[in-house]
């Protein structure tokens, strides 16, 4: 933008567009809308989106990165435990009880989640 491009520039913002981008991606996970990939665990398969996936886990980054895959397959991972980090990764939070805390960080960091 010039100098005489910017003095007559006005500013926009949308305030809180993180929360409210959030907040979408979150329903459109739970609606299944827009999805582009689905994982499957022992006995559950969940319809989720590439880029959320991708800007919070490195280990799903990588994958992406290195194939254009719509499936992949997570075997030995707790059904649960993996809803519960999806519901992390889209909404920023999750109820984990206290005694199943430790697998759920073993599959966050196993899963390299950010």
């Amino acid at each position: 933008m010039s100098n005489e491009d910017a003095k007559r520039a006005v500013h926009v913002k949308w305030n809180n567009h993180d929360k409210s981008a959030s907040k979408e991606y979150y329903e459109s996970y739970l609606k299944g809308e827009f999805t582009d990939v689905s994982i499957a665990t022992n006995d559950k398969v969940f319809k989720c989106h590439k880029v959320v996936l991708a800007a919070c886990s490195e280990y799903f980054r990588q994958i992406f990165q290195s194939s254009d895959e719509s499936s992949l397959a997570l075997h030995d991972v707790s059904t649960e435990h993996f809803a519960k980090l999806l519901q992390y990764v889209y909404s920023g939070e999750a109820e984990v009880l206290k005694e199943e805390l430790q697998q759920f960080l073993e599959l966050a960091g196993l899963l390299k989640i950010k």
